[in-house]
């Protein structure tokens, strides 16, 4: 018989626990890279709108570089190219065998467990004829190489699955899983046969006892998906929503799509650190950090906005309390994926 596993185990992090002589390389690097961004800033009225301290601007934004001199863009080249290999070492170790740190990854597998389980218990409970279809679960941003599912990432949920019949006295079995990935561009053939195999064949765990498909779409949140409203009854994202346009619009689209009758939306995202929040108030130098080099990231790293309040924004659109509930919410600090090791993983259950 299939047996539970034991809850995931979190090691306890300290964002700043790391060898002195790196921490004091890293902080000088950090330095040199804001003191070329504020000369820059200095020397170019079009900076104003920038998230830079001196300004305090809430969303950075970016225009052309027509009025800029030639020594304003040395400084910014040089800073840029500064920044871009820090980052890009750390981008480097941690895409290095598609593999994230554990810390990460094992909140993606709590996070996707709880979302699957809890939307099939939903769909069961319905008794609408919702429980004798596949389950319908959306990842948006999947990502070129399907990273969630090529890593293993659903197997937890997949194999807990089969046990929401356990509780039902064993008279409902999961009759399978229909997974949509979506992404600004689909990804190849041979990344979603190898995800499509993980899933079917997931390490640590026996072969789920139901069919699950795998098909990839191209598609955009803020362009809309051309689903119908309330389509999936789950929908997942990693590390996606610090990247689109519009985040508010996404978000949107997201919650447009949640089965209203108990869907659940499963998120881990790098989030912005809020200083009022608990464990987090010694956190003011990485905050400086994230809103200092948060238009230099935009730039180098396809739009990705290091200081959003990715957390209240969802709250916001859900109207957790009222019409969604949390079940299960965390912040954390994973130190090996600066600049983006202030996450948040959480799952949003719509209320009927």
């Amino acid at each position: 018989p299939r047996q539970s596993p034991p809850p995931l185990q979190y090691r306890p992090i300290n964002t700043f626990a790391m060898g002195g002589q790196r921490l004091f390389r890293r902080n000088i690097v950090i330095f040199a890279i804001l003191t070329i961004s504020n000369a820059v800033v200095a020397n170019a009225s079009r900076f104003r709108n920038l998230s830079i301290p001196c300004f305090a601007a809430p969303e950075p934004k970016l225009g052309p570089f027509d009025n800029l001199s030639r020594r304003d863009i040395l400084l910014l080249s040089t800073g840029g190219l500064a920044y871009g290999k820090l980052v890009g070492g750390a981008l480097s170790r941690l895409t290095r065998g598609d593999r994230y740190p554990p810390d990460h990854e094992d909140r993606v597998r709590s996070t996707f467990r709880t979302a699957v389980v809890e939307a099939a218990r939903a769909a069961t409970d319905r008794n609408d004829g919702s429980g004798g279809r596949p389950l319908r679960v959306l990842e948006v941003g999947v990502g070129s190489g399907c990273r969630a599912a090529s890593r293993g990432l659903y197997g937890l949920a997949m194999n807990d699955l089969s046990l929401v019949a356990d509780s039902y006295g064993g008279e409902r079995e999961a009759v399978g899983v229909a997974l949509v990935g979506i992404d600004l561009e689909a990804p190849k053939a041979d990344a979603v046969s190898k995800a499509r195999e993980v899933l079917s064949h997931p390490d640590g765990f026996a072969p789920p006892s139901f069919p699950i498909t795998f098909d990839t779409y191209a598609g955009d949140l803020n362009g809309g998906l051309s689903y119908a409203d309330g389509s999936f009854d789950v929908v997942l994202c990693v590390l996606c929503l610090c990247s689109v346009l519009d985040q508010a619009k996404a978000i949107g689209e997201i919650h447009r799509l949640v089965n209203p009758k108990g869907g659940t939306f499963g998120y881990v995202e790098h989030v912005a650190v809020n200083m009022d929040e608990e464990g987090e108030g010694d956190r003011g130098f990485m905050d400086w950090q994230q809103r200092s080099l948060d238009p230099l990231q935009q730039r180098i790293a396809h739009n990705c906005h290091l200081h959003r309040d990715t957390d209240r924004a969802i709250s916001d659109e859900f109207n957790i309390g009222q019409h969604s509930k949390m079940l299960q919410k965390e912040r954390f600090f994973v130190e090996d994926m600066w600049p983006v090791n202030c996450q948040s993983a959480g799952v949003v259950q719509r209320l009927a």
